[in-house]
């Protein structure tokens, strides 16, 4: 029935590398207990001295992908991993036609993204994500996003997203990592 509900793709951005890891859990809470369903998670932190970002699903089993193969947050997942070689966001945008996210989202959200940072990328049906108040919290210490954007997807985003992903230029290794993960979903 969650195919007929609007989806959203919401990216959170944190000043640290860990607040993407404590909006995750939130989320994953908020999902447990029906607030919102997501379909799809992925954190990104940008380690200090590391040369790219640690990027991965999000931790909570209640976050793992909902749907079969790759899709909209395996596509930022993507495109994070290919800041060595800079994305063109105009091209990105074109491909992206048709499915909610346009050029202004991207270029806001990869403009953000830098060493001492954090995003935590999800697609979710029902409930606005933007809409949940108060910051996520590991323990005591609290992680409140800096910044939020969000878009309405389309219809044919997952199938779209999944496409403009093949013709990705990812390296040998970031596309064997990504085969695998659609591997096991099937």
């Amino acid at each position: 029935m969650s195919e007929h509900r609007p989806r959203s793709l919401t990216v959170w951005w944190y000043t640290t590398p860990l607040g993407a890891e404590a909006g995750a859990l939130r989320l994953g809470r908020l999902h447990a207990q029906g607030v919102l369903t997501v379909q799809e998670a992925v954190t990104v932190a940008w380690l200090r001295g590391s040369h790219a970002p640690r990027v991965k699903r999000a931790r909570p089993a209640a976050l793992r992908a909902r749907h079969p193969g790759p899709g909209v947050g395996s596509l930022f997942a993507a495109v994070f991993r290919a800041t060595r070689s800079p994305v063109d966001v105009a091209d990105l945008s074109c491909r992206l036609a048709g499915t909610g996210i346009d050029r202004e989202f991207l270029e806001e959200v990869l403009r953000h993204a830098r060493v001492g940072t954090s995003e935590l990328v999800a697609v979710s049906v029902g409930a606005d994500p933007t809409a949940v108040t108060g910051p996520p919290t590991i323990g005591a210490i609290a992680f409140p996003p800096a910044g939020r954007w969000s878009v309405e997807l389309t219809p044919d985003a997952p199938r779209i997203a999944a496409q403009v992903l093949e013709d990705l230029p990812l390296s040998g290794p970031a596309r064997a990592a990504l085969k695998r993960r659609a591997a096991r979903r099937h």
